[in-house]
């Protein structure tokens, strides 16, 4: 079977202060068709810039990426994309946030409206749907964000940190509710993560860059079954070998 999306050999480099800086160095990399891959790496080992080449926001220097099988030139569009910060617009409310992309591709707004404010309960959001930003956690405003993603209408979903500035228990309320949004919709979802232990938690895989210039250094099938709530002891002694197999690749 065909992967889902199949990244062959990309390069892509930069020109910083007149010299010429490789972030990704031949990265070969393919998820199948409803598979959570999770990706770690040092600072600067060219996650963010893997996942704006998968997009189309960068064309890379060298290489190919197929999604369902087909070269894809032109990405925009075909695949979504969460970045780190959730740029939901202050003066938007809530479901004039999340309907910001069929808006933008001029789609009707009545009919996005209307299956926004349908899924807004799936995602922890009903009765906000006339809130504004400031008046939302941070928790919620990162639902708000994927629900925008989400109404993309992309199966393929890129997610950049989208937990990293929220506080620990927020973070494992929202490995849960995550978990339950990809399982309902059988979404193919490419996650980054600085954090070793949600890596492990959420993906089916895991795969770690090297230091820059970036490439895949070491993958990791993660043995758990799911649901994950019931089959992960955070602190077990499987938890924490896969933990230390990770941070030996890492380190080396």
């Amino acid at each position: 079977m065909s992967p889902k999306l199949d990244i062959k050999n990309i390069t892509q480099t930069y020109r910083e202060a007149g010299h010429k800086l490789t972030a990704l160095q031949d990265v070969n990399l393919t998820v199948q068709d409803g598979e959570f891959v999770t990706i770690i790496g040092p600072s600067g080992s060219g996650k963010t810039t893997l996942l704006e080449v998968i997009v189309g926001l960068q064309q890379p220097d060298k290489g190919t990426i197929a999604i369902n099988d087909k070269v894809m030139q032109s990405r925009l569009g075909h695949v979504a994309y969460m970045p780190q910060d959730d740029a939901l617009l202050p003066w938007r409310t809530v479901v004039d946030n999340v309907v910001l992309g069929p808006e933008v591709r001029g789609q009707n707004r009545r009919e996005a409206v209307k299956r926004a404010r349908e899924l807004l309960p799936l995602f922890g959001l009903e009765g906000f749907d006339g809130a504004f930003p400031t008046q939302l956690s941070g928790g919620m405003r990162q639902r708000a964000a994927f629900l925008r993603t989400f109404m993309a209408g992309q199966d393929i979903i890129l997610l950049d940190e989208p937990f990293g500035a929220l506080d620990a228990q927020t973070r494992r309320d929202l490995h849960e509710w995550l978990l339950d949004i990809w399982q309902h919709f059988s979404y193919t979802i490419l996650f980054v993560t600085h954090d070793v232990e949600e890596a492990i938690y959420l993906g089916d895989r895991v795969v770690v860059l090297s230091e820059r210039p970036g490439t895949v250094k070491f993958e990791l099938s993660v043995p758990f079954a799911r649901p994950r709530l019931e089959t992960v002891k955070r602190f077990s002694p499987e938890m924490m070998e896969l933990e230390a197999r990770l941070f030996e690749a890492l380190r080396t």
